[in-house]
């Protein structure tokens, strides 16, 4: 077997894992660790919201969230071809 091969194997291995068959995403297709990272984020803000953003449980869930958008807007870069 192919260096190339084994790396092609151990890539649809992580994708694999990655990818969920049975969870859409907004678009209809597999949902994925981005949509997970994204959808956590958006719940983390609406959490934050919903206590007050004076409080500091807000301000830390925000900081939160915005560091988990982040993270996932540079996994999405990183797919760009």
């Amino acid at each position: 077997m192919s260096t190339t091969t084994k790396k092609d194997q151990v890539a649809d291995a992580i994708r694999n894992c990655l990818i969920s068959p049975s969870v859409a995403d907004s678009n209809g297709e597999s949902a994925n660790v981005v949509d997970v990272i994204d959808d956590l984020s958006r719940g983390i803000w609406k959490c934050a919201e919903m206590v007050g953003h004076s409080n500091t449980i807000a301000e830390a869930a925000g900081e939160i969230a915005a560091a988990i958008n982040n993270l996932a807007e540079a996994i999405r870069e990183l797919r760009k071809p």
